[in-house]
């Protein structure tokens, strides 16, 4: 009889009760679904939306109400792990004609494609009519290529380059930009620029574009695209820009976008049709459009806003109510540029008559805010003081808006 010598299998690792729950943790958390952006709607519902897709149809997810339009949308943020990498100058910055300006690595043309590469995936590839201005020196302010970009030409492009320490601008056509040289047509010659030279490029704009994009995509280098949101599927966004030109942006690499519902009016869009303001003991300040009324980022508490008005302690400001609408909502608060300090009283009035008043301090927390304003033909905003008279009083209507309901 052959023996025969089986090895001997080791023994198992003993199983200690802080293990068995640290592997029963890392299992549950492994099978918990992906987190989805977080969406907000114009009456301030918010949804976590996993596996979100965006069609002509509209917006799908497990989580989210069935017939949802981007008009029904006010807000779309992204909730993804990945932390934010810390937003660095840009070498170049291209703006759009659309809308926005994005942080590029590397820009060259050809064909009339302008190719922008930068840190959030493939390169970007835009029609060069999409583009306003490509700025090789961000940082450097220059009032000539300030007016060019506010008026530009309709037929021929505007070259702005360093000449002896001093920069000087040209008029023509640009064919090419390669990572040397800037070639463009002057009085019927091409010349080539060293690139080095090149300030900065305004491109001629035949047709500006005459609407608002619907949607602002906050992306995660601090770029800023402005267009519509065509669709979303597979991790791409299809973004139209500037008339008919798309392009793809990678889903990750979207911070937030905020949409411009065709249910909404922003009052900062709007012309008051009177105004009032009066300053007791501070200096009196203008009230202001999608700023503080110190011209700042509009910001209560941490969370900062894109659209509202800035107002100083006494203020009034009146408008024409269109037809259709039937609520004001904002989020009203004192500035944080205010410090906590502040003590203000903010009031909604229609046609004369009071609909909404509130104490605020610099301490208190921002407060959404919704008063019916249906058949009304005025609305007036009022901010008054507080204790202090108008010390501090930095008030904010962050995202104040008319919104109609849903036909």
């Amino acid at each position: 009889m052959v023996s025969r010598d089986f090895p001997t299998r080791p023994s198992a690792p003993a199983i200690t009760l802080p293990s068995l729950l640290l592997f029963f943790v890392t299992s549950v958390a492994a099978q918990q679904p992906v987190a989805g952006p977080q969406i907000t709607l114009l009456d301030g519902k918010t949804y976590s939306a996993a596996d979100l897709k965006v069609t002509a149809a509209g917006l799908t997810a497990p989580a989210l109400p069935a017939g949802l339009t981007l008009d029904d949308v006010r807000l779309i943020t992204s909730t993804s792990a990945t932390p934010l990498p810390p937003v660095e100058k840009p070498e170049i910055l291209v703006e759009l004609a659309g809308g926005g300006s994005i942080a590029a690595k590397q820009v060259t043309i050809a064909d009339d494609q302008c190719i922008i590469a930068w840190s959030l995936g493939e390169p970007l590839k835009v029609a060069i009519d999409a583009v306003r201005a490509i700025r090789f020196q961000p940082t450097v302010v220059n009032d000539e290529f300030g007016k060019s970009l506010a008026a530009p030409a309709a037929d021929l492009d505007r070259v702005f380059v360093t000449l002896e320490g001093k920069i000087d601008s040209v008029t023509g056509l640009v064919n090419k930009l390669t990572e040397t040289e800037l070639a463009v047509e002057l009085d019927g010659q091409v010349r080539n620029l060293p690139r080095e030279r090149v300030f900065g490029v305004v491109v001629a704009l035949a047709a500006p574009e005459s609407r608002l994009p619907r949607c602002t995509f906050q992306l995660r280098d601090g770029s800023i695209v402005g267009g519509d949101l065509v669709s979303l599927e597979a991790g791409k966004a299809e973004v139209q820009i500037a008339g008919t030109n798309k392009i793809e942006i990678p889903w990750e690499a979207v911070q937030r976008v905020t949409v411009r519902s065709a249910r909404i009016a922003y009052l900062s869009d709007l012309k008051p049709t009177a105004v009032k303001q009066l300053a007791f003991v501070t200096l009196a300040r203008p009230w202001q459009r999608d700023r503080s009324v110190t011209g700042r980022t509009l910001t209560l508490g941490s969370q900062t806003f894109e659209k509202g008005i800035g107002v100083q302690a006494q203020n009034e400001l009146t408008f024409d109510l269109p037809d259709d609408y039937e609520v004001l909502a904002a989020t009203i608060g004192i500035d944080a540029d205010a410090g906590g300090k502040g003590d203000c009283i903010f009031e909604v009035h229609v046609d004369g008559q009071r609909l909404f008043s509130e104490r605020v301090r610099g301490s208190d927390p921002p407060r959404d805010i919704q008063v019916p304003v249906a058949r009304g033909k005025q609305l007036t905003l009022s901010v008054l003081p507080g204790a202090d008279l108008d010390l501090a009083d930095h008030a904010d209507w962050a995202e104040v808006r008319l919104m109609r309901n849903k036909k």
